[in-house]
């Protein structure tokens, strides 16, 4: 009898630095790799709403507050691997001083 190894993949993602709000999309970059194989993706945004399988997607909060961002990635083979991020979505607020918005 043989058994076939699989590898897992290695999840990771990164998100834009600086986000306009309101309405400003965070930009989350996927570096998730594999060994072999190919991977889907599952994107958690933490505020309830609905997954998204896009690879590297924009996603736009409609209020500031902490979120949970969950990616899972799932190999053809049925492995499966998660990484978690905190992520901190603040409004500035636009002050006017001098004839200049600071």
């Amino acid at each position: 009898t043989t058994a076939l190894i699989n590898p897992n993949p290695v999840v990771d993602f990164s998100t834009s630095a600086f986000v306009c709000m309101p309405n400003g999309a965070v930009a989350f970059t996927n570096n998730s790799i594999i060994a072999s194989g190919t991977l889907s993706y599952s994107w958690n945004f933490g505020d309830m709403s609905a997954p998204s399988s896009t690879v590297s997607p924009s996603y736009t909060y409609l209020n500031s507050g902490n979120y949970q961002v969950v990616l899972t990635a799932t190999s053809n083979a049925g492995c499966i691997k998660t990484a978690s991020k905190n992520l901190q979505i603040q409004l500035m607020q636009l002050k006017y001083a001098k004839g200049i918005y600071t």
